[in-house]
């Protein structure tokens, strides 16, 4: 049986043993601070700033385990994909009604939020490198580009959309706005 305490679920979880129950609450305690991250990460993103959205990015993937097929898989496609997932699931919420694979312009955006509560539409592209020579400044950079290029922002509607470009290198990532 579950109630609302202070404004939050609240549930009593009977264990099988101690080490259960550390384990269920270390699970427990890191989704809480996985949800502040992703709140602070959207919050960010709204507020055009870059250093808290890269700084919330990457906590989001230190807490990922990653073996080497995961971080250095050699389809490019399949490793874009997996991070454009992760960082949807990060910051989806009923908050913030993002969607993958979008269709705008003359292609589809990586994550669309659409605009809610006076806030304005935000568009974001992902891209991914494993080379370690790559600026993931100038990655950022170009991945606004291709927002532009492919017209993702030119709909009436959106066309005060945030555009958010992210380069991604491992756990290491860079974030660019325009908007």
């Amino acid at each position: 049986m579950w109630r609302v305490e202070n404004g939050r679920p609240f549930c009593r979880v009977g264990m099988v043993d101690r080490d259960v129950a550390c384990a269920f609450t270390a699970l427990a305690q890191r989704a809480v601070q996985m949800a502040s991250f992703a709140d602070s990460a959207v919050d960010s993103i709204y507020r055009m700033d870059s250093e808290i959205t890269k700084k919330n990015l990457q906590s989001m993937l230190f807490g990922l385990a990653m073996d080497s097929s995961w971080v250095f898989e050699d389809n490019p496609t399949a490793r874009h994909n997996r991070y454009r997932d992760v960082i949807f699931a990060f910051i989806s919420s009923p908050r913030t009604l993002a969607s993958e694979e979008v269709r705008k312009g003359y292609g589809m955006t990586d994550i669309f939020i659409p605009a809610k509560d006076g806030r304005r539409p935000v568009i974001i592209e992902v891209k991914t490198t494993i080379d370690k020579g790559t600026d993931l400044g100038t990655l950022a950079e170009e991945v606004l580009g291709q927002i532009e290029d492919r017209c993702y922002a030119d709909e009436p509607d959106i066309a005060d959309a945030i555009r958010v470009g992210i380069g991604i290198r491992m756990k290491t990532v860079e974030v660019a706005f325009r908007g």
